[in-house]
């Protein structure tokens, strides 16, 4: 038998590869960030932490979000644009007041990334620039049937109304449901009851709001934990001499 030479190795590693006995991984993929986001921002220039909601869409590379909600700035909502590659991801948001913030960061997982910030600032702002870490967690969906709700009025004795909620969310934070109430706002005598059927609303991060179409006027909204599965917040009514109050909602 001859022996096996440099050559011959050479050439039948170059063989295997050529038959698919090489291994590839194929095209790298990038993280999946779609879907509800909190962030936390770390200020060391001026010693506050401060939130950022949003919903995250994703095309391939490519991070929008129209739903931002931001208490960093002197903005109070924003929209946000920027890219992924792979685990890397640039993402700036802008504010109704003209501010900016501008990340860069790292996914970990599936379920958070986490970097730097830059804020700046212009219009009608007037904080200093700043600069600092940030994390961001993703918040599950809001999506049961199982939900169950207690309101209590800040203008009628006893006030207490109960309900249960069935929601559906899209891929794009867009809530759709039904709310069924059991009991009525206010004493009977003052108010009627509110009214069961359809709502809408929408998620961004841990914050949640809902709205009915009907002669109640009814629209609520809160923030949840970061399982999603206690909210609490406020309600507002347009019946009963515009009623409102606090509201608070849990499930499994």
């Amino acid at each position: 038998m001859k022996p096996i030479t440099a050559t011959t190795t050479l050439l039948l590693a170059t063989f295997l590869m050529g038959c698919g006995g090489g291994s590839s991984s194929g095209p790298p993929t990038n993280a999946q960030l779609n879907g509800s986001w909190h962030a936390t921002l770390i200020s060391p220039t001026s010693g506050r932490n401060s939130d950022v909601e949003l919903f995250m869409l994703q095309n391939g590379s490519t991070l929008t979000a129209n739903q931002v909600f931001m208490g960093t700035t002197c903005s109070s909502v924003g929209t946000m644009s920027g890219l992924v590659s792979r685990n890397s991801i640039n993402m700036s948001i802008t504010g109704n007041e003209g501010d900016t913030i501008s990340f860069t960061g790292t996914a970990s997982s599936g379920t958070s990334f986490s970097g730097s910030y830059i804020a700046k600032t212009s219009g009608q702002c007037s904080l200093n620039d700043e600069m600092g870490t940030f994390s961001a967690t993703l918040i599950p969906s809001v999506q049961s049937a199982s939900w169950t709700g207690t309101t209590e009025s800040t203008q009628y004795a006893p006030g207490n109304t109960t309900f249960t909620a069935n929601l559906t969310e899209d891929t794009s934070g867009k809530i759709t449901g039904t709310l069924t109430f059991t009991t009525s706002s206010g004493s009977s005598a003052s108010c009627p009851s509110l009214a069961t059927g359809p709502v809408t609303g929408y998620q961004a991060g841990n914050t949640m709001s809902l709205s009915d179409n009907q002669a109640d006027g009814l629209g609520l909204g809160g923030t949840m934990d970061n399982s999603a599965k206690n909210i609490s917040g406020r309600y507002v009514i347009s019946i009963c001499a515009g009623d409102n109050g606090n509201v608070t909602m849990s499930r499994p």
